[in-house]
């Protein structure tokens, strides 16, 4: 009996001490357990817990390549600050007011982007319309004085030059056609005149276009804001994908984002911009149509159809006798499956070219030859 205790002491010996080694070890290393409950070491839930680069490597090197990207494409960023004539305030050597006299007076803030060595911006047509004087500050804080070269008025595309001669940091035009929904986009410029912000998103969807006398356009949920106009949208490697354009806004009463911007993409900026410089001029051409898409069931050989929702007056469609509710099923013997492929069709159209459009009317097939027109300007 009395080696048996013996034994029994022992084995509680042996485990007393094994859970004071384990206690000691448990709080060297900042552990919570059994023994701190019993203790009544309640854990605290709002126990500030500091991070480090290596506690999250993928954060890390994501938040460390953002900034490198807008660190290098900032230098191309510019605000463009227009005036127009308007009444200036006369005052006197004591500072009162004795009157008004006629001068420039800033009215208007926007973006752009630096396209050459030369000085060549890239902004919106709506951003310096009717400007008396075009100023635009550089990244480094100078002010430059600017003049207008041309302008394309169907992609709301301007282009700029700073007058002094300098060497001018560019940033490059990405292939838009490559840009694909979901990668990420990142827009530069100066939204409610808060001037070089950036902030990020993705591209939301790509070719978004109605009628073949519109553009079509990058959608993003990149936060972009009255004042963005004229500035790039661009990609990870820090290349233009697009020029922001707009925000939808349906509601009349809200001025801001709401999660929907679009953007002209740099394929069709960059056509505007060396149409400008005269190195390939851009006569775009067009049938005047406004479609949507349904399915259809005829004997003919197609799918989808184009049910003409809108028509021109005095446009190739109207004088070659399309009327709303016809619906076109080819398109020089092509089919076609959404509105993007039919106007994608009709863009590549030159203007003098004849098109045939196999159409559906009263669901009877018949066959109409328009002839393709130079866009009208301003259309």
């Amino acid at each position: 009996m009395n080696e048996h205790i013996r034994r029994i002491i022992i084995a509680i010996a042996i485990f007393a001490v094994a859970t004071l080694i384990y206690q000691k070890w448990r709080k060297s290393h900042g552990g919570y357990g059994l023994f701190d409950l019993l203790e009544g070491n309640m854990k605290n839930s709002s126990e500030k817990v500091t991070l480090k680069a290596r506690d999250l490597p993928a954060l890390a090197q994501f938040n460390a390549e953002s900034t490198k990207l807008a660190a290098a494409v900032l230098p191309s960023i510019v605000s463009v600050n227009i005036g127009t004539s308007g009444l200036v305030p006369k005052k006197d050597i004591f500072g009162f007011l004795r009157g008004y006299g006629t001068g420039v007076v800033a009215t208007g803030l926007g973006s752009g982007v630096i396209v050459s060595k030369q000085g060549h911006i890239l902004t919106n047509y709506h951003v310096v319309n009717n400007a008396q004087q075009i100023q635009v500050t550089t990244n480094d804080r100078k002010t430059h004085e600017a003049k207008l070269l041309g302008q394309d008025l169907d992609m709301d595309i301007a282009v700029l030059q700073i007058k002094d001669a300098a060497d001018y940091p560019p940033l490059p035009f990405a292939d838009s056609d490559k840009t694909k929904v979901g990668e990420m986009a990142f827009a530069f410029g100066s939204p409610f005149g808060f001037d070089f912000t950036v902030s990020r998103g993705i591209v939301s969807a790509t070719q978004r276009r109605l009628s073949d006398i519109g553009n079509d356009y990058i959608q993003t949920d990149t936060v972009i804001n009255p004042g963005n106009s004229g500035g790039p949208l661009v990609n990870y490697l820090g290349e233009i994908i697009g020029i922001n354009v707009s925000i939808l806004n349906d509601d009349k009463n809200a001025h801001s984002w709401q999660g929907i911007g679009l953007a002209l993409p740099a394929n069709d900026a960059r056509a505007a911009f060396e149409a400008v410089l005269g190195k390939n001029p851009r006569v775009p051409g067009y049938l005047g149509v406004d479609v949507d898409m349904l399915r259809i069931q005829t004997n003919v050989q197609a799918a989808y159809g184009a049910i003409v929702t809108g028509i021109t007056p005095g446009s190739p469609a109207q004088k070659a006798g399309l009327l709303e509710g016809d619906i076109i099923a080819q398109y020089n013997g092509v089919s076609f499956e959404t509105e993007r492929d039919f106007l994608k069709l009709l863009s590549k159209a030159k203007p003098g070219q004849s098109v045939t459009l196999t159409v559906l009317r009263k669901n009877q097939p018949i066959t109409i030859t328009a002839k393709i027109e130079a866009r009208p300007p301003g259309l």
